[in-house]
């Protein structure tokens, strides 16, 4: 198996996705012929599992790549062998191993909670997502979302997966998210949430309580927060 193939097909994905250029099909298309046309094994294809997700963790421009490269290859198989298997092992592992990773390699620990949150909304099995990834997601948006120690960064992290996530968390988990926002009220209330933390929750809540929109009255509102709480200005793209 060639790997350098298989990290130039990807890379040249990434620097499409920046280019807003990015063609998935034909992404996708090319990892399958790369394992249907070249003799690949059922030991191939773990490898290749192996690379594909230590190459997603790597960037935050990785993570949005494989999130939706992964719904197209998610059922490849060989010699008996599926892709999801060793994949799901390795999304598992990493979950467990959540507190550690966030404490020993942070940027890792966001790219893995956002491919998490991601391939949540992107995988479905008919016209429902994979029910065994939702608590997983949960749990990854709460600790960045509510921790105590919880950075700037990861809660803006958090509040743009829980609203890609949200309509979704509505429909299917939503015992669940009622709980998730009961915490985020408390944690906008702790007097040790930070300013800007404390603005990035503010804006989920109100997302949340208008049905996941946001009218440009509470848009420039939040903007115009930040700017006052002198923080660089960077634009959440939550609509």
């Amino acid at each position: 198996m060639d790997i350098h193939k298989i990290l130039t097909i990807l890379q040249e994905a990434a620097n499409q996705y920046t280019a807003r250029t990015l063609d998935t099909s034909l992404v996708i298309q090319k990892i399958l012929s790369l394992a249907y046309n070249n003799d690949w094994t059922g030991n191939h294809l773990q490898h290749f599992c192996q690379v594909f997700y230590a190459w997603t963790l790597e960037t935050k421009t990785h993570v949005e790549v494989s999130a939706v490269l992964t719904d197209g290859i998610i059922d490849l198989e060989i010699d008996g062998q599926k892709f999801r298997t060793p994949w799901f092992h390795l999304l598992q592992s990493d979950f467990q191993n959540v507190a550690v990773m966030r404490v020993a390699n942070k940027q890792r620990w966001l790219n893995f909670a956002s491919y998490l949150c991601k391939i949540l909304v992107n995988l479905k099995i008919g016209d429902a997502p994979v029910m065994v990834l939702l608590q997983p997601s949960c749990t990854c948006m709460e600790i960045l979302l509510t921790s105590q120690d919880a950075t700037n960064e990861e809660i803006e992290c958090g509040v743009k997966q829980l609203v890609n996530c949200g309509p979704l968390l509505m429909k299917y988990y939503h015992e669940t998210l009622q709980q998730l926002m009961a915490k985020v009220r408390h944690k906008i209330l702790a007097h040790d949430t930070p300013l800007v933390g404390q603005t990035f929750l503010l804006e989920v809540l109100e997302m949340y309580s208008g049905g996941w929109s946001l009218k440009e009255s509470s848009k420039d509102y939040y903007k115009n927060r930040l700017f006052e709480i002198q923080v660089p200005v960077k634009e959440l793209h939550l609509d």
